[in-house]
Formats: C-alpha cells, structure tokens, sequence
C-alpha cells in the first residue's frame, strides 16, 4: 500500500499522513506478533509512537532540510528518505530503512541523493489520477485483479501476488533492476561524452 504514500508530488509533511484505507488492517501486522517474539508489550507500545514521530522528520521539505553526510550513515534523513519517494528510475526501490540506513547497506539497497540528478517525486504509472481518491486507493488493485483473472495458470495467478512490482506472466516484465542499471549505463555514457 506504499504507492499510496509515493504518489505526492513534492516531498514536504502531508506525505506522512497519506496513507491506505486499508492501513488499519495492515498496519497492527507490523507489531503485532513482537510479543510472540518475546518482546515486553509495555516497550512496544512506547516505543511505536517514538517510531512514528521520528518517521515525520525525513519528510521535511528539501529547502527546510538538505544532505547531512555524516548523520546519513547512520539515520535515515530527509536527504537519504527523498530518494526512497523518487520515481527516477536510477532511485527506484531503495532506501527501505524507517529509522536506521545502516539497514539499506547492509541489504545493499541504499542509494545516496545524487548532487546532478533532480528528484521527481511519484509513481511510475501513467494512468494514476493523483486528484482522484477512488482512482489512487484502488487502481492498483483493479489492475491486479484484472491480471490475476486474466493469467490461465494458477502458479502465474499466486506470483502476481508475491512477484516484485513489474513481473508479468508473459515475459517476466521488466523490474526496477533492469531500470536502474539502464538509468546508470545512460549516466555513465552522459558523463563519458
């Protein structure tokens, strides 16, 4: 449900209220099951809300806030979350981590705001109505519906489920890899030249 979040055209605090209609059933999935894991329920009902306003500042707009090199190695800043919001293909799914960006390079997904490439800020979809609260709640899932009904076998049907954004039955699809690594190889020759 995180498109939901990244269709904002600019990066500033409304992005941190934007959210799913169906974040209430997905949102308790996120701690839920710590005290399973042993974690004290006591800590985690502290510990949420400190998560959530600290969530709020990485969202603060590029002219309040701009690159901080040495807190970024560590934290997760607006600098290192703007990237995670941009549609450029070069930054397409990186910078995952809520607080900590350690987490992005140890999964080598972190990616630094580069100085010479702009941020766009959205999704890659060219029929999202941004204005639209029905079209930007449920396009998303009219289109997938209508691939899973559209697949004829049912191992294709579950991956439309579980695959990355991009995967198609037909051909694989192209995924954010394939545009990253056609976005760095279109840098390289720019420079190059």
């Amino acid at each position: 449900m995180a498109y939901i979040i990244h269709t904002a055209q600019e990066m500033n605090l409304t992005v941190v209220a934007r959210g799913s209609i169906f974040d209430v059933f997905f949102t308790p999935n996120n701690f839920i099951w710590l005290p399973i894991l042993g974690f004290e329920p006591l800590m985690i009902f502290c510990i949420e809300p400190v998560a959530r306003l600290y969530a709020t500042y990485p969202h603060i707009n590029k002219k309040m806030v701009g690159k901080q090199k040495w807190l970024e190695k560590v934290f997760v800043t607006p600098s290192v979350h703007r990237v995670h919001h941009a549609k450029n293909h070069i930054y397409l799914d990186r910078n995952y981590g809520e607080t900590f960006s350690f987490w992005d390079r140890i999964f080598k997904t972190y990616q630094t705001e580069l100085l010479d490439e702009k941020i766009q800020y959205g999704i890659m979809h060219d029929k999202l109505k941004r204005t639209s609260f029905w079209n930007v709640q449920f396009l998303m899932w009219k289109e997938l519906w209508i691939d899973v009904k559209n697949t004829p076998k049912l191992s294709d049907k579950i991956k439309y489920l579980f695959m990355s954004p991009g995967w198609n039955h037909i051909d694989g699809g192209k995924k954010a890899k394939a545009y990253r690594d056609n976005a760095w190889k279109n840098r390289v020759k720019t420079i190059t030249v």
